[in-house]
């Protein structure tokens, strides 16, 4: 496992834009909303719902996801704290549909793929999990943190996704081909 230290730091660097953005989207903006904004319960739930639908679709599209989602972030979060329904909707689905979909859809193979066969099942554990509690798990926390810090202000919440999107969008430049790789292989893809 030591040789595989540099493929968990790249599996932890993709996943920290989807998953920190997915727990801010599905978790935190659903609280949000409700509190700060001051829009109906039932406002965050239904998006949240239509962002599910909208995976369905997105899922297999999409692998700039990062980048759309770094540039995405400032005008979601503005958009957000208008209070309007239909806006706030859109936005929740547009983030988890598009942005947080489409990293996750790329990411099921291509994790698998940069692990030999000896260490594949620890290494994308490790990595998927690490990452889910580092970006993931500290994202609603973080971003009760940032409104109370801020006055309640949005920028905060969109700095903190650009932030995750731009770790994510770097790391694709330093992760490995892995198409056309035999999976029997026991080293990790380099």
């Amino acid at each position: 496992m030591v040789n595989s230290r540099r493929n968990l730091f790249i599996t932890f660097g993709l996943r920290m834009a989807e998953n920190g953005t997915s727990y801010l989207c599905s978790t935190f903006s659903i609280s949000y909303v409700t509190t700060v904004i001051g829009v109906s319960n039932s406002v965050g739930p239904l998006a949240v719902a239509c962002a599910s639908l909208a995976g369905i679709a997105t899922i297999p599209l999409y692998g700039m996801a990062a980048l759309f989602q770094a540039v995405f972030a400032v005008p979601a979060f503005a958009l957000m704290s208008w209070g309007n329904t239909v806006l706030i909707c859109m936005v929740i689905t547009l983030g988890i549909g598009v942005g947080v979909n489409g990293m996750l859809g790329s990411q099921c193979a291509l994790l698998a793929e940069l692990f030999g066969a000896r260490h594949r099942y620890t290494g994308v554990a490790i990595g998927r999990e690490l990452s889910a509690i580092i970006a993931g798990g500290t994202a609603p926390l973080l971003g009760a943190t940032l409104l109370l810090a801020f006055n309640d202000a949005w920028w905060p919440l969109a700095a903190y996704v650009v932030v995750l999107s731009l770790i994510t969008f770097v790391t694709t430049f330093v992760t490995p081909e892995t198409w056309g790789r035999d999976l029997t292989d026991l080293v990790d893809a380099r």
